[in-house]
């Protein structure tokens, strides 16, 4: 009884269905649950169990290859696929715009742009790649989502910035 309650919870694996914001999270976690505690043909088939739809279907054959140029592949696709920085950043930016403009005061709708603008920021930023965040053209989008409200005070700020320098 004792040890039951000193034990960790049990890891659980996260899926992956191939959407790039998603992908990073995947890997990390399979990672850390896992790729470090059993054999390469092991890893192989639970890399694929733990795949669903455009993701699965990108690494099922790769079951076919031996266990180590199996499990490599089945690494190198999805990244390839999904993974690479610019897939990422274009998701995660594309969800973000893609987000209706927010009308009035509605704390919900704007608490959940809030929440996937930091999402975004943390990470591109974790990426290094948040210069797309950054550019003018994001930014005038998303100023353009904000109640007007905000827009004015957003105007009013950018105003004393220019003025004082800061």
């Amino acid at each position: 009884m004792l040890s039951r309650a000193l034990d960790p919870p049990k890891e659980e694996v996260i899926r992956f269905d191939g959407n790039p914001m998603n992908y990073c999270s995947f890997t990390g976690n399979f990672e850390d649950c896992v790729a470090g505690s059993v054999g390469l043909r092991s890893r192989l088939n639970y890399l694929i169990q733990y795949c669903d739809g455009e993701a699965k279907a990108t690494i099922v054959h790769c079951a076919l290859l031996e266990p180590q140029e199996g499990y490599r592949k089945a690494l190198e696709l999805p990244e390839e696929a999904f993974g690479q920085r610019h897939i990422v950043a274009h998701a995660f930016i594309d969800k973000m715009l893609s987000k209706p403009a927010i009308k009035g005061t509605d704390p919900d709708n704007l608490r959940r742009l809030s929440r996937e603008m930091h999402i975004c920021e943390l990470t591109l930023t974790q990426m290094n790649y948040v210069s797309n965040l950054n550019s003018t053209k994001t930014i005038e989008r998303m100023f353009l989502k904000l109640p007007l409200h905000l827009q004015k005070e957003w105007v009013n700020v950018e105003c004393r910035i220019l003025k004082t320098g800061r």
